[in-house]
This record gives C-alpha cells, sequence and structure tokens, in this order.
C-alpha cells in the first residue's frame, strides 16, 4: 500500500472472550473487516488523547458502523457467530494494513506476488533457494555465511511487522539466524531484528542497523529467550515508528507475547520502504542445506484497540436492514467507570502478593467501627476489650490512610492453626512522643517452646523478646534496636523466625526495610502464631502507639517491598509508579522509553483511586499520560517530550495542512503567577512581572506531589513557562491524507502524542516563523478506500525546548540586557508622485540605490506591508533629490517641507552599534559566532562582533524569518534561543 496512490486496506479485529483486563497482545484477534459498513457516509471515527490543549488525556475512542444481517454481533443470538463470547467490554482492534502474505501459492525460484499485490523481491544464493509451497515461503540456505533475502515495497517508510519463522533442524557447528528487515532502500541500507539460534539452542534477540554494506554494532539485544528445539515456530514482531525502533519475538504456541525485548532511537537512516525477511548459516555451520519457512507475514499500522462496551442491536422498519452501531474505548475508561474502593498502597501491596498469608488485619477500619475487620477469610476479626479509636489519621509521609488507636484497651485474635517451620510479622507503628517507659505494643503466642513473642517500644529503640512461657518464664531471645521510635513517623516494622536445623530457633528484626540484628535460641521452636494481641496490657498513656497492618506470612518471602509500601514509596520516580499501580491493578501498560530517561521523583502514593494515583504522578512530572495504540496504558515523561525533533514536517505551500487554519489569540492558556503546594508541605510562589505588566495578572494554584519542598518553585516556574509563550497559537491543525504525498502518510503513522509537529511556509500574515507545536490529540476520520482526514490538538512546543550543554544554538547564555545604540536611518520624505519622494541633498545622502526603505505615516505607523527598493536617485537641484521607489507606494502623499510628511526608513542596515545595559558584553570570539539575535522579531544572524567594551558593532544578516522593518534607538536585543533550564 502506497496510500493515497493505492486504496487503504482497512483491517478491523475483535477479540470475543478475550479477558479485557488481559495484554492485548495475547488476543485472538478475528478479522470482520467485511462486516465493516461502508456505505452512505458511515465512517471510522477514532480519538485519541485529548480533546483541547487544556484538558486531560481522555480514554481513546473509536466509532463504527456494523453489518448485523446474519445476527452474529447481537450477544444473545444463540445461532450467532460469536454467541456466547460477545460481552461487554469485547477487545476491538484498527489497523491499517501494508502488505499481507500467507504464501496460500505455489511458485519456484522467486515468492512471486504478496496476497496483497506487492511482487517478492529476492536476492542471495541462487534463484533456486527461493519458493512457497501453498503454505509457506521458504529460503533454502546450501551455502554459509549468505543471506537469502526477501523483500517487498510498501512505499512507506514507516511499519510494524510480523512475521513467523521455522527452523526445522537444532544448528551444529555455528548459529542459524533469522532476520525480519525494516525501512530497506535496498539490501545494502536497512534495519534489522535477528533471532539467532545457537548450537545449544539458546536464543537472542539483536537489532541492528545496515549502511553501505556495513553492519553496525548491535543497537540493543537480548538473551536469555526460551529454548529452541527442532521445529519451533517462532514470531517477530518489529516496529518503526519515525526513529523508534523495537522488537520481540516469542512462540505462539507455547507463551504469549513477552512485551518489547530491544528498543532503540537513531536517526541515520530515513528512506527506505521495503520490508522483508531473511535467513542464514552463519560462517562454521554445518547442518549442510536447511529450509526455513517463513509465514502470517503482516506489514500494518495499527490506529486503535480498546474495548466495546455495548452491542446496541439497529433496524429499520421493514427489519431487512440490520446493523449495530458500535463505540469502543481506551482501558481507562473501564478503569474510571468500574470505580474501586479507596484503598492505602501499604494494603494493595499486600492483598497482591500470592505468598502463604495467615492472617491480615488492615487496620484500616472507619471511625465508627467497633472491631477490627480481617481481610482473609480464615482468620477472624479482632475484637478490642473495650472501645478503642478506628481511623485516626497516619501520618502523611506514609502510605497507610488510617490506622487504629488502641489506648486503654487491647485488641484480641485467635488464627487459624498453620504449620510451618519459617514464617514472617509485620505491622506499622505511629507514636507521638518517644516512650517515657517500655512498652508491649504487641504479643503474640507460638505453638512450641518458646510460646510468647512481644514487640516493645522502649525509650532506647524497639525491641523483639521471646519467652518460654505465657506469663512469667525466662527471655530466651531478644533482639534490641537502637532504632528509636519517632514522632509523628510510621516505623514498619519485620520479624523474621527461622528454624536453623529444625532445633534452633533466630530472630532476623528490619526496621523500616533495614537489617537492624538478630538473635537464636538453642533447642527451641517458635512456630506460625495462633494468637494476636494488640497493646496487650491495655495501657492507657501516650506512649502506646497508632498501629495498622499486622500481617502474619506462613513463610519467609523474598523480595519483599512492603517497607517501602508503608513508608509511601518515597521517592518512587513517576514514570516507575505509574507502571507499578497499573500493574497491581492489572492495568496492559507498556513503556515508551527506556530507563535512561528519568522523571520527577514522588511523595507518598496517594491513597486513592488509580486513575487519581496516575494523574497525581502526571501532573507533578508534568508528562502524559495516555493510551498506546496497541491498547496499553502509557506514560511519556518530561525529559521525554523536551528538544525532541519533529517527528512530522509538514508544508503549507506544499497544501499539507487542510482548512480551517486559524490561530487562537485568546488569553485562555496564560498563567503567569502560579503557586504550587505540596500535600501537607509547604508551598512556592513564582511570578512574571514583566508579563503581568504587559497583560494583566493571571494566578493559579497547583497541588504537586514531588518528593519534597525544594523542587516546588522550580515546578511553579516551570508553569509560569509554559503559562507565558509569548507566539501565535494554533490548537487544531488538519491534515487531508487523501491529498498529501506518501512521505507525509509515513510520517503522520509514525507520529504519537507527545511528538513534535511543525509547519513551514506558513502565510506571512499570521507568522513569520514555522509553526512549532506539540501533538496533545487527534480524531482521524476514514473513509475507505481513499478519504482520510486528520485532526490534531496541538500546544505550542518551544516551552519544551530546553538548554543543551556545548549546543551552538540551545546552549548560549542570554544577555542581562542590551539595546541598540544608533537606530536603522529615518528621515522625514515628501511623496511627490507615486513613485518618488523628495529628500534634502544631505538627506538624500545617507541611502543609495539598492537600499530597501519602508514608509511610516505621521502617527509613526507603517503605512503597508510592502519593503521598497531604491531604484534610482536624481542628481542634486536647488538642494533636493528625487528618490525613486519599487514598487511604487500605494497612497500618494501630497505635503510640503513643512507638514504633512512621511518617514523613509531602511531595513537592510547590516552594521548594527549594540550598547550592553546589564551584565556582561556580547562575545567577540570568532570561534562563537554565527549566532541569532531577536530585534524586535526580526531574526538576524550575528556573523561577527567587535569592540571589547560597550557599544559594540555586530555585523548582521538581516531578515532570516522574513521580517524586514526598521528599529530605532533603544530596541531590545536578545538571543533569539537563549539557554533554557530544563527541570
Amino acid at each position: 500500500m502506497s496510500f493515497p496512490t493505492d486504496p487503504l486496506d482497512v483491517v478491523v479485529e475483535i477479540a470475543p472472550g478475550a479477558n479485557p483486563a488481559a495484554d492485548p497482545n495475547t488476543h485472538s484477534w478475528a478479522d470482520i473487516s467485511d462486516y465493516l459498513r461502508v456505505a452512505e457516509g458511515s465512517r471510522i471515527t477514532i480519538s485519541r488523547g485529548k480533546s483541547s490543549p487544556l484538558a486531560d488525556t481522555v480514554p481513546s475512542q473509536c466509532s463504527l458502523v456494523l453489518d448485523n444481517s446474519d445476527g452474529r454481533f447481537t450477544p444473545r443470538n444463540a445461532i450467532g457467530a460469536y454467541y456466547p463470547s460477545l460481552q461487554k467490554n469485547t477487545p476491538l482492534r484498527v489497523r491499517i494494513r501494508q502488505a499481507r502474505d500467507l504464501f496460500g501459492r505455489t511458485t519456484s525460484n522467486g515468492w512471486g506476488p504478496a496476497d496483497s499485490g506487492q511482487v517478492w523481491t529476492t536476492s542471495g544464493g541462487a534463484a533456486g533457494d527461493y519458493s512457497t509451497d501453498g503454505a509457506v515461503g521458504k529460503h533454502s540456505l546450501g551455502s554459509v555465511g549468505v543471506l537469502r533475502a526477501s523483500l517487498i515495497d510498501t512505499g512507506l517508510n514507516s511499519h510494524r511487522v510480523t512475521a513467523d519463522v521455522t527452523c526445522p533442524v537444532m544448528p551444529t557447528g555455528a548459529s542459524i539466524s533469522h532476520w525480519v528487515v525494516v525501512r530497506a532502500a535496498d539490501t545494502s541500507n536497512y534495519y534489522a531484528v535477528a533471532l539467532t539460534v545457537t548450537t545449544s539452542g539458546a536464543v537472542s534477540l539483536v537489532m541492528y542497523r545496515r549502511q553501505g554494506g556495513a553492519l553496525s554494532a548491535p543497537l540493543d539485544s537480548a538473551s536469555g529467550l526460551p529454548v529452541h528445539t527442532a521445529g519451533t515456530r517462532w514470531r517477530i514482531v518489529f516496529e518503526l515508528a519515525g526513529e523508534r525502533l523495537r522488537a520481540t519475538a516469542w512462540r505462539p504456541a507455547v507463551e504469549f507475547d513477552p512485551g518489547w525485548l530491544v528498543e532503540a532511537t537513531d536517526t541515520v537512516l530515513t528512506a527506505g520502504t521495503q520490508v522483508g525477511v531473511m535467513s542464514r548459516e552463519e560462517t562454521g555451520n554445518t547442518n549442510g542445506t536447511v529450509v526455513i519457512s517463513w509465514d502470517s507475514f503482516d506489514v500494518s499500522s495499527i490506529r486503535f484497540t480498546g474495548l466495546v462496551d455495548r452491542w446496541p442491536s439497529r433496524w429499520d422498519p421493514s427489519g431487512t436492514n440490520r446493523y449495530v452501531p458500535i463505540t469502543a474505548h481506551g482501558v481507562l475508561r473501564r478503569i474510571a467507570t468500574a470505580g474501586e474502593a479507596t484503598r492505602s498502597p501499604l494494603y494493595r501491596y499486600l492483598m497482591a502478593q500470592t505468598w502463604a498469608r495467615t492472617a491480615y488485619w488492615p487496620l484500616e477500619d472507619g471511625e465508627s467501627a467497633t472491631e477490627a475487620s480481617s481481610a482473609d477469610d480464615q482468620a477472624p476479626q479482632m475484637l478490642p476489650s473495650a472501645p478503642v479509636r478506628f481511623g485516626v489519621q497516619a501520618p502523611s509521609t506514609s502510605g497507610v490512610s488510617t490506622m487504629v488507636d488502641p489506648k486503654g484497651a487491647y485488641l484480641h485474635a485467635r488464627m487459624p492453626e498453620y504449620y510451618a517451620l519459617d514464617w514472617r510479622l509485620e505491622v506499622v507503628l505511629s507514636h507521638g512522643k518517644v516512650p517515657s517507659l517500655t512498652v508491649r505494643s504487641l504479643s503474640w503466642l507460638c505453638p512450641g517452646s518458646l510460646t510468647r513473642w512481644d514487640l516493645n517500644s522502649t525509650p532506647t529503640g524497639f525491641q523483639i523478646a521471646a519467652w518460654t512461657a505465657v506469663s512469667g518464664g525466662s527471655i530466651q531471645l531478644a533482639v534490641n534496636t537502637a532504632v528509636i521510635p519517632q514522632p509523628g513517623q510510621l516505623h514498619h516494622i519485620r520479624v523474621d523466625v527461622i528454624h536453623p536445623g529444625g532445633t534452633d530457633v533466630r530472630a532476623d528484626v528490619y526496621v523500616d526495610g533495614t537489617f537492624v540484628g538478630w538473635s537464636s535460641a538453642t533447642g527451641l521452636q517458635a512456630h506460625v502464631p495462633n494468637v494476636m494481641r494488640i497493646n496487650p496490657d491495655a495501657v492507657d498513656s501516650d506512649n502506646v502507639p497508632l498501629v495498622g497492618h499486622l500481617i502474619m506470612w506462613g513463610e519467609r518471602p523474598v523480595g519483599s517491598e512492603s517497607a517501602q509500601a508503608a513508608l509511601g514509596y518515597p521517592g518512587e520516580h513517576a514514570h516507575r509508579r505509574i507502571e507499578a499501580v497499573c500493574a497491581e491493578r492489572d492495568v496492559p501498560y507498556a513503556p515508551v522509553y527506556g530507563a535512561a530517561v528519568t522523571s520527577e521523583p514522588m511523595g507518598p502514593r496517594p491513597s486513592g483511586s488509580l486513575v487519581g494515583t496516575l494523574r497525581d504522578a502526571e501532573a507533578t512530572d508534568a508528562g502524559l499520560l495516555y493510551e498506546l495504540r496497541s491498547g496499553h496504558v502509557s506514560y511519556r515523561r518530561r525529559a521525554a517530550l523536551v528538544d525532541q525533533s519533529a517527528v512530522l514536517v509538514l508544508d503549507y505551500d506544499e497544501g499539507h495542512v487542510a482548512p480551517p487554519f486559524e490561530p487562537s489569540d485568546d488569553d485562555a492558556q496564560l498563567r503567569n503567577d502560579v503557586t504550587v503546594r505540596r500535600p501537607l508541605g509547604s508551598e512556592a510562589r513564582v511570578v512574571d512581572a514583566a508579563h503581568i505588566a504587559a497583560v494583566g495578572r493571571y494566578e493559579t494554584t497547583l497541588t504537586l506531589n514531588p518528593s519534597d519542598d525544594e523542587r516546588l518553585e522550580q515546578l511553579a516556574a516551570w508553569a509560569v513557562r509554559r503559562g507565558t509563550v509569548a507566539e501565535q497559537r494554533f490548537d487544531t491543525i488538519a491534515i487531508n491524507m487523501s491529498r498529501v504525498t506518501a512521505s507525509v502518510v509515513s510520517q503522520w503513522l509514525a507520529c504519537d502524542i507527545g511528538d513534535r509537529v511543525t509547519v513551514d511556509n506558513v502565510p506571512t500574515h499570521l507568522t513569520p516563523d514555522s509553526v512549532d507545536v506539540m501533538l496533545a490529540g487527534y480524531t482521524e476520520v476514514i473513509e475507505w478506500p481513499r478519504r482520510w482526514r486528520v485532526e490534531m490538538v496541538c500546544e505550542p512546543y518551544s516551552p519544551w525546548v530546553t538548554g543543551v550543554l556545548d549546543s551552538t544554538t540551545l546552549g548560549r547564555l542570554d544577555t542581562a540586557g542590551s539595546t541598540l545604540a544608533t537606530g536603522n536611518t529615518s528621515v522625514e520624505v515628501r511623496i511627490d508622485a507615486p513613485d518618488r519622494a523628495i529628500l534634502t541633498t544631505a538627506e538624500a545622502a545617507l541611502f543609495a540605490v539598492g537600499n530597501r526603505v519602508v514608509l511610516h505615516g505621521q502617527d509613526g505607523r507603517r503605512k503597508e506591508p510592502t519593503v521598497f527598493t531604491i531604484t534610482s536617485i536624481t542628481p542634486p537641484a536647488f538642494g533636493f533629490q528625487d528618490v525613486y521607489l519599487n514598487p511604487a507606494p500605494a497612497e500618494t502623499i501630497r505635503g510640503s517641507l513643512s507638514g504633512g510628511m512621511d518617514t523613509l526608513r531602511r531595513v537592510d542596515q547590516t552594521s548594527l552599534s549594540v550598547a550592553t545595559t546589564a551584565g556582561p558584553v556580547w562575545t567577540t570570539n570568532a570561534a562563537h559566532v554565527p549566532f541569532d539575535i531577536n530585534v524586535g522579531g526580526e531574526r538576524m544572524t550575528v556573523t561577527a562582533v567587535s569592540g571589547a567594551s560597550s557599544p559594540q558593532t555586530f555585523t548582521v544578516t538581516r531578515a532570516v524569518n522574513g521580517v524586514q522593518k526598521h528599529h530605532g534607538v533603544g530596541a531590545d536585543v536578545r538571543l533569539w534561543q537563549p539557554l533554557i533550564l530544563g527541570l
């Protein structure tokens, strides 16, 4: 497919019976494209991202109409094709297919035409090495070290290629490799991912670039894939979107898609439009002739994946025209609609674990509770001996919402019997003050000879003590920690009990995730506790702590993060938080950038809904939360949004932009006085006084959740920067894809939420510069076979351009203050004829033939946009000279030397005198030029600076951005693109 030359090949699929919470890549998809209504204006409408620049991203949405003549899309139709699997939240996917081949033909000496019409080209080895047998395409590997290559031209350079490959043998002597290639110009220039099988059956996936025949070092690699056996069928997926490459591989008959295994960003190859597959026996292989089989070859661009929440049957009065208009949404809608209980991060973490839990009392009951509820059916409620206070607010810097205050009573529960030699107890405590005396905060009884265990809060630290009797007896095991309870702070206590050799007992103690001590007792045992008491002595004093999340495990889990959860995951990066909470709630998530791109360290996770937690992280980091076209939730970090190259480059003159193309010049996005607050923390305010003086005050307050108060001022400054953009806004930009080139189509297929988009050659009456925006959302309407329109929601990109050290354009510090010391030449003239101005001899001497000039009226305003060229100057006569202009001014102004005068002003002077009014003078180092400056909106390129003190002389190239104008004395001089510090 090379749209718009070729018609669109739209594929619509559903996955009846699939789990809507599962990864969409694991679904079994059924093609329903033949049932798509395409007549009478039916269309597919897809919306993603933001609906307006100021809005949050909303769930993706896709609407279309299906033909239901045979009732297959009626969920309760017992004879329907998909009964009973067609349910609410059935997955739906829309793709635009570029090429396809199932090899249902028989050929020799080549692969012939693909199912989608393109002809395969082959190279490497002999013609007889290529054939199809009605089921697969074959590469016969009769010689080592030679790639057999089959390529097909899609006409586009952004692809998602899927291919199945079967190697019938175990390699001997050396490896056998199977390649999927994209963006191939020929067999010497392409990107490739190679699935390589070694003689031991070990499998690796390696991504390369081949340029000019030379293979690069690996762009990325993954090892440790499942072991290969003879005849194993592998599925390889390789996606290239713009400069982003990622690939994966798995055995479809054995396991599900594992997610992207290799990822890279590369900008070297841009032009190739071919894709394909290659096979090779590596040098040293001794298998002899091996026939590699390729199948299920598909090249497409996924446009939408979501869930159909209802299947409304519709029909006309005759009953013969039956159809179903459906709307599918992204997974965020299901999450928001379904609702969920507000639970703390620690509760969610503990309940998500699959370890042997024997009892769990969250102790987050409401204020009116009379007993502590159990989170497990096998453990009873915990009963107080007298009324206690439930629902007491936990410390704000924790992952716990509420706790119980047991002062004056004890809480008691008997736990079910559970036998295990090793076990763990965890609990969280919060003290109102450092204890002035020792208090038994918790006590539990164990079957065995070491019967009673106490967790004590003491003035010198937490203590674990174990006794041989419930009352009396002697301490046989004690761990005295040096961790003193801190007022108003949550502490997580963990006790691990093991029985080395089965005859001795040992206790390891951790406080807030840190190992703090151990003790052991010889010849004694303590099995999993069966009786638990909080504040067992019913102490009624402020030495008694708040208690929460008391849990018993019948084993010692490895890799526990419960202490981090209890403390609210302090310092957790925003993107990691989003990924973690999605995994915790079974929401399909896929990262879009690697670990090298960081995000804002966060404060405690809020005890709230999933959507609320996601939005909290998004707002604090100032990134973009959205849904991928593949149906996964994803997040583009702030650091991945700044300083991008444009993914989509449009040209207004070439007709890439469809009407209406209109700027927005309202004040909806202005923010010049911003206060940022941290929950239960401090606040910081940043004010742009100059902007307020120009347009008035626009004040707002943001509540964000960074890890500490030190970040508040920087976050407020970033919000002010985004809210004081001094440029025309283009909130919407439309493209009629049917009228653009295949190159623009490829760019659009590669473009996604958060990408940079530019429009060049914009009409000068709108802006002299290119339009530079970020894609915040879009709606695309597909009316195939040849109609396809896109309307993008955009926000200015300029705030996202930040300083880059050692960059000649983004790495320069701006002047603290500079102005023009002398203005451009300016004299009053009388327009005596349509093309003639009268000047005195002295005034005429200031001009020369070829000078570029403009006219200003008596009120100082420019009379018209025309820039005139002086074509001739007459000899002096009676003290005056005639200066002729081309083109002639549109208006003839007749006046006298004493009044009614216009002003003739030069706009082409290339030598400027610049005075520095504050800070150091401009650099005169020849190695530091050229650089661009901004003088009154005119962009000039400075090619030389002379003078060690102010004023200095700048040699410039004028009107770089097409603006030609006069500048008077005192005009502000600034760098066109000064260094802006990012967060």
